[in-house]
């Protein structure tokens, strides 16, 4: 899981977190190894975009302050559960062990993709 401590609270004593932390540079080099060893494109590029993101948060956050959490939950979260979603329905069709898997599911419209985001964290509380 590629999203450990993003979000999980203080990683030590101080309360120092991945993004403003000394994890951070580990943690991006080893998610871009991730990304080179993808062979699906769309995977790919959610983890380039969660990794891009959290290096422009981190650079935001230098000044002291600490990121603010949704906008971590937007733009760092999401797409690493995108992409994990994504490689873990590739993974099924190629395993075929979870018959119940969506196979070849359409993505949600752009147009919707914020209700939908919405209605499944309703769904979760």
């Amino acid at each position: 899981r590629a999203a450990g401590g993003i979000a999980t609270g203080p990683r030590d004593g101080r309360g120092g977190r991945l993004i403003a932390g000394e994890d951070f540079a580990e943690w991006s080099d080893r998610l871009r190894d991730v990304e080179a060893i993808l062979e699906l494109p769309a995977v790919r590029d959610e983890l380039a975009r969660a990794r891009e993101s959290a290096r422009d948060l981190r650079r935001e956050s230098r000044g002291g302050q600490p990121p603010q959490w949704d906008v971590v939950a937007e733009k760092i979260l999401r797409p690493l559960m995108e992409a994990e979603t994504k490689l873990t329905e590739a993974l099924n069709r190629i395993d075929k062990k979870d018959p119940l898997a969506p196979v070849e599911r359409d993505p949600v419209p752009e147009a919707y993709s914020e209700i939908v985001r919405r209605y499944y964290e309703e769904l979760g509380q």
